[in-house]
């Protein structure tokens, strides 16, 4: 079932399993068949939402659900992937081959790249995206969420001292979270759009 897979990566990102038995049990019931025991995420924050859904909750879940599913077949070219929605962002584990760790890396950056390529030329939609760095083992997932997480919120705080105050004035509808429009708002964003209610 997608719902139980989806929710067995939500805890695994959040850490939330006894142990590590615990997650390679689910793996087995899942029909996971990890490639290494090294692992990447990275997170996808969604601008917007594809044209072709709806703003009603079902509409959200499907157009989330694409593009979650767009995601997992790029990174299951060459590697592992599972993919899920997490705080209004897609958190994406990658379960590496072995190869080169150069070679990771550049597939890490390549995964990147054409998820968010996808995501615009596909579905019309900008992306921010925070990456981690690659660990050694299982346990690390949730390590490596946080990571992909405090890079995401560089990347807004970077672009915040680019375009300090009112200089940029990010509209609401295009994130659709208060998640991330008060990391906006941390990150020193002082005026917003939005649509006349």
């Amino acid at each position: 079932n997608a719902a139980l897979k989806q929710n067995f990566v939500r805890r695994l990102v959040r850490g939330r399993f006894a142990s590590v038995a615990e997650v390679e049990e689910s793996f087995a019931d899942f029909g996971i068949v990890p490639y290494s025991p090294y692992y990447a995420v990275f997170i996808v924050y969604v601008e917007g939402s594809p044209a072709s859904a709806s703003d009603h909750h079902a509409g959200h879940r499907l157009a989330s659900f694409i593009v979650a599913s767009a995601i997992e077949a790029i990174i299951e070219r060459r590697h592992r992937g599972l993919v899920t929605e997490v705080d209004d962002m897609l958190a994406c584990v990658v379960n590496l081959r072995l190869l080169a760790a150069t070679e990771w890396n550049r597939d890490i950056d390549t995964i990147v790249d054409e998820s968010r390529r996808q995501l615009a030329e596909g579905f019309g939609l900008d992306s921010t995206v925070g990456v981690s760095t690659i660990h050694g083992d299982l346990a690390s997932v949730p390590e490596c969420y946080q990571e992909a997480l405090d890079a995401l919120e560089h990347n807004i705080a970077t672009m915040a001292a680019r375009w300090p105050g009112t200089t940029l004035r990010p509209h609401a509808k295009c994130f659709k979270s208060t998640v991330f429009g008060s990391w906006l708002a941390d990150a020193g964003h002082t005026a917003f759009c939005c649509a006349t209610i």
